[in-house]
């Protein structure tokens, strides 16, 4: 429902725009009058995606549903890797407009960034955040752990100051972990 209330926004900023050029006796050229419309549009939709949409007040009245995660997160990552498993912590970072997100994870041994992702706002269980990363080893990496695809699944709890779930990567890494995500 966002995009159509924005476009009807668009549309009636478009009007006004030509009644006050009409007022002023200000004549535009064509090119100018036919894109008003999506011209108004494409702004009012940046301005939303990019900051409108975290005002509270939308939240609170149910408007938007998706919950602000952009910033900084400590992670505690328990993996199958190794004989044993390995639990080791790292860095998470969240940048995100309304449309978009995109996490980015930092170990002592590897990045990862998301090639993908989404947010499920309604999930029976709380906010939800899927996403593919693709994982690139550092140099200090072992000599097993190699470039590698992979999923995760975190479900937002504690206030949104929590994102916990699992992950598993790839058909030749074959791996499965958990991940605990908790904003500075």
């Amino acid at each position: 429902m966002v995009p159509f209330f924005l476009a009807a926004l668009g549309i009636l900023a478009a009007l006004a725009l030509s009644e006050a050029l009409a007022w002023l006796n200000w004549t535009v050229p064509w090119w100018f009058d036919a894109p008003a419309a999506m011209g108004c549009y494409s702004l009012i939709y940046v301005t939303f995606d990019q900051y409108l949409w975290r005002i509270p007040v939308l939240h609170s009245l149910g408007v938007i549903k998706t919950p602000w995660l952009a910033g900084r997160w400590s992670v505690e990552i328990e993996s199958s890797f190794g004989e044993r498993g390995d639990k080791h912590s790292a860095d998470a970072e969240i940048r995100q407009t309304w449309a978009r997100i995109v996490i980015a994870l930092e170990t002592p041994y590897s990045r990862s960034h998301s090639t993908v992702a989404g947010i499920v706002p309604d999930a029976p269980s709380g906010p939800l955040v899927t996403y593919e990363y693709l994982n690139e080893p550092k140099s200090s990496a072992e000599s097993g752990m190699h470039m590698h695809r992979g999923v995760a699944r975190l479900r937002l709890t504690g206030d949104g100051r929590v994102l916990e779930g699992e992950y598993y990567s790839g058909r030749d890494r074959q791996n499965h972990g958990s991940l605990r995500l908790e904003r500075r």
